[in-house]
Order: C-alpha cells, then sequence, then structure tokens
C-alpha cells in the first residue's frame, strides 16, 4: 500500500514485507486503516496495519463454519463495527462480527450472491443503514461462473438490519436505475 502526500510525492509504503498477495480495498476507521488482501486460488483475508509500518491478518477468509472469502475487495463497516467484506471471486458478501476491535467470529454470507461485487458503502444513520455493493458485470461468453451470460455492471442496495435487497431509487421497481413510466406498470401489476 503506497501513501502519498497532497503534492504526489510518495511518503510511505505500508505492509511491502507482508506476504505476496494484491491489495484490492481499503477502509479506515477509528484511524486504523484496514486493506483486503487478494489472492488467486487460495482464500484472501482482510488486514490490519500495525502501526508500524506492516500488515497484520485482521479477518481470515477461511471461516470454519461461515462461506470462504475468496477475492476479498471493498469493506464497509457498519455502526455497530461488523466488517463487509466484497468476495470479488466468491460471489458474495461476508460479513464479520467485531467485538472490541477484533474479529469475534466466523463470517456470514450478507444477502444474496451477487456476480463479482467489488465495492462496498455503508449510508445512512445507526438502526437505519443501507449497504450499497457494486457489481462488475460480465462481457465474457466463456466465463467460468456465469458461461453463456453477459450483464452489465449493477448496483445493489441492501438493507443492513436484515440483509434484503430493496430499491436503488424509490420507485424503481423494475430496477433499471431509473424512475420512468416502466416502473409504474411494475408497480400497476403487483
Amino acid at each position: 500500500v503506497l501513501q502519498y502526500d497532497a503534492t504526489g510525492t510518495l511518503i510511505n509504503t505500508i505492509g511491502s514485507l507482508s506476504g505476496p498477495s494484491g491489495r484490492s480495498g481499503m477502509i479506515v476507521k477509528n484511524n486504523e486503516l484496514y486493506v483486503s488482501s487478494f489472492s488467486l486460488g487460495v482464500p484472501g483475508a482482510v488486514l490490519k496495519h500495525d502501526g508500524a509500518g506492516g500488515l497484520n491478518e485482521f479477518a481470515s477468509g477461511m471461516n470454519t463454519t461461515g462461506p470462504i472469502l475468496f477475492g476479498p475487495n471493498g469493506l464497509a463497516f457498519d455502526a455497530d463495527g461488523g466488517l463487509y467484506v466484497a468476495g470479488l471471486i466468491g460471489q458474495s458478501v461476508v460479513k464479520y462480527p467485531v467485538t472490541a476491535g477484533a474479529v469475534s467470529g466466523d463470517g456470514v454470507q450478507f444477502g444474496a450472491n451477487i456476480p463479482y461485487p467489488s465495492g462496498l458503502l455503508m449510508m445512512g444513520q445507526a438502526g437505519n443503514e443501507t449497504l450499497l455493493i457494486t457489481s462488475l458485470g460480465n462481457d465474457n461468453l466463456n466465463d467460468p461462473f456465469y458461461p453463456g451470460f453477459v450483464f452489465p455492471g449493477a448496483i445493489y442496495r441492501y438493507d443492513q438490519a436484515t440483509g434484503t435487497a430493496i430499491n436503488f431509487l424509490v420507485g424503481d421497481f423494475d430496477r433499471d436505475r431509473v424512475v420512468d413510466g416502466d416502473d409504474l406498470g411494475a408497480w400497476t401489476a403487483a
């Protein structure tokens, strides 16, 4: 992880001795840096800056009871401190319980499977949060997960408390990210 100042000058390299893997997502919470660690073919992890220039494992992608985290990407925390990780290759978002600044159990799948989830953004106030999830989509007919299908990327919105999908825009009943006459038809038919 490379840190630059406002002028674009490199001032720090974080975690260069933390092992071979890609760093694909990061978030700062309570002035602490968390980074997703992405490796092909093996479970990933979420790393936490150790304050001295290195990164240590914070959340393991190898869960004993929950989903295995493959291809960790975007990260988000909810108001209660729960950590959400987009599993790009695992096709899901994994939620880890966090207590007193440490992961306190295995991750569990949050919501339904999502094709290639990549970015996460937690919005709203405690007790009324929603999680926005970006999906990369697919333009490869030979894709290993979605062979024969191509589809655009999308933005999904989930109720953080229940894990249920909700419309991205109020009135967007057909979920095409535009409120128009087609939505009126979908609403009327329902």
